[in-house]
């Protein structure tokens, strides 16, 4: 009976040893991967992301785009009423002059801590990643900043490459502008 315990017992110790250097192997595996990971990722981003990021300029000004102006006709449907273009009679309103009910307005549907971040909103971006993994795309992490360097670069596709270069862009930018100016 001692026998058969002491069998018993080497099979089990046996075989926790087995299932510990096999799991030690797994993490080993993953930890080196990981750092591999960082390493590459690091290297993109040094020598790709942020090299470019850094050499491009962006015109605050530079909004010369046509505008469109809808309506509603008698039947209840959306009419094009007028489009606006910068040729034609575009001015620039100062912040002074928007609304403040409109400002308001904007941040609360499009980036409600605006005033709290620095070009990058890091709880709704994680958010939207986790949705898209999930196949949803009910709403997007780009803050009031990202959606203007959107629309300043013309960048438009949807790649991870563009937002990653969209992020860094957004958190020079506002290294050079204040909160006001890019509400403006």
């Amino acid at each position: 009976s001692v026998k058969l315990l002491y069998s018993v017992w080497m099979v089990l110790f046996s075989a926790f040893k087995i299932a510990l250097g096999a799991l030690a192997t797994v993490l080993l595996i993953v930890l080196v991967c990981g750092f591999v990971f960082v390493g590459i990722l690091g290297d993109y981003l040094q020598n790709e992301v942020l090299l470019e990021s850094q050499n491009y300029e962006l015109n605050i000004t530079d909004l010369d785009q046509t505008s469109f102006v809808y309506g509603l006709d008698s039947n209840g449907n959306i009419v094009l009423l007028q489009r606006l273009y910068t040729s034609v009679d575009r001015q620039w309103a100062t912040l002074d002059e928007i609304p403040d009910n409109l400002v308001n307005a904007t941040i609360a549907i499009e980036d409600k801590r605006f005033y709290e971040h620095q070009g990058v909103d890091w709880i709704t971006t994680v958010k939207a990643c986790a949705r898209m993994f999930f196949n949803d795309a009910s709403a997007g992490g780009s803050t009031i900043t990202q959606q203007l360097i959107k629309n300043l670069t013309g960048e438009d596709s949807v790649t991870v490459q563009r937002k990653v270069m969209e992020i860094f862009r957004a958190q020079k930018f506002e290294k050079n502008y204040d909160k006001d100016t890019i509400m403006e």
